[in-house]
């Protein structure tokens, strides 16, 4: 009997102690919820504040069909909506162009982007039946491609009706309106009145690390481009369309097109695509492209005409994650990138509450000659060069492998978007981001020994890092070796293209999160 009423007891401690664990998890989610209504809006630019409150978005550009160049006749659809929302781990999908009825029914029914275009007299092309009625899963509207020109004042001006017009709307209060920023063409006086004028919530860009072959670069040179770019769209961000205490949120389009070349991009290089606009800053992915264009000039050429070597258009416009032709089955690619999106999706919970503060690099050993005179190369984001917006990781150093020449590691850093992010009071808390370029380009190994050097002075409260996990999304710590006095090392291991995402244990939360 005594035994029982034990049992007894015991069962109602573990009904209550399993109903307290209930009640702290609601409570935490309701925190985290407090904690963005605590966010005053005023505060921040009206992209930021959207993203703060959206997971992040990475987003499937994709065609809905595709021309059977077989046959040369015929159309089939390409997209397939089951496998979209069950394997690919994408957010939402991008109405590349096409109405929302070419896409298979149910693609109104999860969260989907649109591009909107002059019509030709200056007004958007109106919305589709399917698309009204599926308008309350729009994520981002996008203002024409990058053909957008900041020097062109008459597209300037239709384009600033449209964003005047959505932002008087409160349909549209929930809802990213963005641009895509063409690279060159254009001062930074036609650059900044533009913006100022639009106001745009996310700045996009596109440039990507596998071009084409038959630019006459050396894939250095062209990743050297790439880096140029990142770190120019990086800086229109901050500047905030005029207001620098308002940075806006930049985006990128990832690649998943063969671009002009036979085979893939080498999977590291698809992780460092993803995980070094992460570093830079990018609070939004768009993939270029989930599924092929569907009709492309080369397709409609002569079979003879063809190069029978490629699986490929002879334009490149052809998606690396599915087969090229019918039936339109999934690569092994399609996988790879799915993954990336998981882990992306872990640690952007973390990072649309960041604000990008810096970057350094730590370059690869070799380089080539005729790249040394590059202005990006010139040093001015070298680990050494000028005051780091942190001061307590004070060395890097790399244990290369893999090949020579692209070995290089970013490191990023960032603080809260706001004061009330993370429980300090304050936006000054330092958060760091180690990207491992290196990448293979004949499956040759990729994994970095990346050693984090530290001394928190006299601070002896410090001997362990906070990390999100990639795999997990979870809050895990991350112990330090000690060197001497308060002086300490970490042996980082990342894989190709990887980056892991850190704050310092100092006893303020790592953005609430945990």
């Amino acid at each position: 009997m005594e035994r029982f009423v034990k049992s007894r007891k015991s069962n109602k401690m573990n009904v209550i102690c399993r109903h307290n664990n209930i009640l702290l998890v609601l409570l935490l989610l309701l925190l985290a919820d407090n904690i963005l209504a605590q966010t005053p809006k005023n505060d921040l630019s009206r992209g930021s504040y959207i993203l703060l409150n959206k997971p992040f978005q990475i987003e499937a550009w994709g065609y809905p069909f595709r021309y059977d160049d077989t046959t040369n006749t015929t159309s089939q659809m390409s997209w397939d909506l089951d496998l979209f929302k069950t394997k690919s781990n994408y957010t939402n999908h991008m109405l590349a162009g096409w109405p929302l009825e070419w896409y298979p029914v149910g693609a109104g029914d999860v969260p989907w982007s649109k591009i909107e275009a002059d019509s030709g007299d200056g007004t958007p092309w109106p919305l589709s039946a399917w698309e009204l009625r599926d308008f309350g899963n729009v994520v981002r509207l996008q203002w024409e491609d990058d053909n957008l020109l900041p020097q062109d004042p008459a597209m300037v001006a239709i384009a600033k009706k449209w964003f005047e017009t959505r932002l008087a709307d409160p349909t549209y209060d929930d809802i990213i309106l963005s641009i895509d920023l063409r690279p060159y063409g254009y001062t930074p006086a036609d650059l900044d009145s533009m913006l100022i004028k639009l106001d745009p919530d996310l700045i996009m860009w596109n440039r990507y690390p596998h071009a084409w072959p038959s630019q006459g670069l050396n894939y250095r040179q062209i990743e050297y481009g790439w880096y140029a770019m990142l770190i120019y769209n990086r800086n229109v961000g901050l500047l905030g369309n005029g207001d620098v205490t308002k940075p806006v949120p930049t985006g990128a389009f990832t690649q998943a097109i063969r671009q002009g070349y036979a085979n893939p991009m080498p999977h590291s290089r698809m992780y460092y695509n993803n995980f070094l606009n992460l570093l830079f800053g990018a609070k939004y992915l768009s993939t270029f492209l989930y599924t092929s264009w569907p009709l492309w000039w080369s397709e409609q050429r002569p079979v003879e005409d063809r190069d029978p070597n490629l699986d490929l258009d002879a334009s490149g416009m052809v998606s690396t994650l599915f087969d090229h032709l019918a039936p339109f089955a999934p690569r092994t690619e399609f996988y790879v990138q799915a993954e990336i999106n998981r882990q992306v999706s872990n640690i952007g919970k973390a990072l649309v509450r960041l604000q990008t503060s810096g970057v350094r690099f730590i370059r690869a050993m070799s380089i080539e000659a005729n790249v040394q005179s590059d202005g990006f190369a010139g040093g001015i984001y070298d680990w050494d060069y000028g005051t780091r917006p942190d001061t307590l990781l004070t060395d890097v150093t790399v244990t290369r492998t893999g090949f020579p020449e692209t070995q290089d590691v970013w490191v990023g850093f960032f603080k809260p978007v706001h004061p009330t992010i993370d429980g300090s009071g304050t936006a000054d808390e330092n958060y760091f981001m180690v990207v491992n370029g290196c990448w293979d380009t004949n499956g040759t190994l990729t994994e970095q020994t990346i050693r984090l050097d530290f001394n928190f002075g006299k601070d002896t409260s410090i001997n362990s890092l906070l990390r999100i996990s990639r795999l997990t999304g979870e809050i895990e710590v991350v112990p330090l070796t000690l060197i001497t006095g308060n002086t300490y090392y970490l042996d980082l291991v990342l894989d190709g293209g990887e980056g892991d995402l850190f704050k310092y244990n100092n006893g303020i939360s790592f953005l609430q999160l945990e």
